[in-house]
């Protein structure tokens, strides 16, 4: 039988060492929305975003890599939310956060878990150091 790590025990092997959040009333066009320090790079981990409007596009990514974190085409009325849960976004170095919107008026609010990191993390690999023990279980 196959076991499976709750939610939280996903999350929480991300660093979450600094939330970002930044509200927009009026339509951005390739807006920077979290630039690294100098030789670093952004590494996302999570976030949402709110908004009231029911249609435009919101538009997350980074600029110099293409990597896009949302893409989202809202169009239901009232309060939306669109949750990044358990996510890995790595920028490039000096690869800024850019957000482009077309929604108005209306409001779009953008939290997003971001660390800052020099080091290259290939996919497919654990950042995280864990030990591991085995046990072995005989039958009488």
């Amino acid at each position: 039988m196959a076991t499976y790590d709750s939610q939280t025990e996903i999350a929480n092997r991300h660093d979450f060492r600094a939330t970002v959040s930044k509200s927009y009333t009026q339509s951005q066009s390739q807006t920077t929305f979290l630039s690294p320090s100098s030789g670093e790079r952004l590494i996302v981990t999570g976030g949402f975003i709110t908004t009231d409007t029911t249609s435009g596009r919101i538009l997350i990514y980074f600029r110099d890599s293409g990597v896009v974190i949302a893409d989202l085409y809202p169009n239901n009325s009232g309060q939306q939310t669109f949750p990044l849960e358990t996510c890995l976004f790595i920028g490039r170095e000096d690869d800024p956060l850019m957000v482009t919107t077309t929604t108005g008026a209306n409001n779009v609010f953008v939290s997003l878990n971001v660390n800052e990191g020099e080091r290259d993390i290939p996919i497919g690999t654990s950042t995280s150091t864990t030990s591991s023990t085995s046990t072995s279980t005989t039958a009488t």
